[in-house]
């Protein structure tokens, strides 16, 4: 007697897990020494996207046009860390730096921005982007 095999295909291609950050521009300028009493202060909006949660943490900052800049806070609500709690799923990551000196000749909003982050699942990442044109936080 014949012998049939019933049962469920796998799947192709399973989710593959992890972090995915990206920066599509989104973001406000502050005034002069409102942030960390430096001259220049940014808030930038990241789209984080993650097959469980974690934490992200912001290691740094490189600006060209911004030699000294530096990663103030991060997070949903930025509360004085560079770490913050990052849902299963997608969710949007406010992350604020400071500089003081602008080599840049024009305004203070040119530039690119290159930032290295990590998470508690023991991924490491960059993210690059354009920090040109600004509009004033509200």
């Amino acid at each position: 007697m014949p012998v049939i095999a019933v049962g469920a295909a796998a799947p192709a291609m399973a989710a593959s897990p992890g972090v995915v950050i990206t920066f599509e521009g989104a973001g406000c300028k502050y005034p002069g020494r409102s942030v960390a009493n430096k001259e220049y202060g940014y808030r930038l909006e990241f789209t984080v996207n993650s097959s469980e949660a974690t934490t992200v943490t912001f290691e740094s900052v490189v600006a060209p046009n911004y030699p000294d800049a530096q990663i103030i806070e991060v997070g949903p609500n930025p509360v004085d860390s560079t770490t913050t709690s990052i849902p299963e799923g997608e969710s949007t990551v406010f992350v604020v730096i400071a500089a003081d000196i602008q080599v840049s000749n024009g305004n203070s909003a040119n530039g690119t921005a290159t930032f290295t982050y990590t998470t508690g699942t023991g991924e490491s990442g960059t993210v690059v982007g354009d920090i040109t044109g600004f509009k004033p936080c509200k």
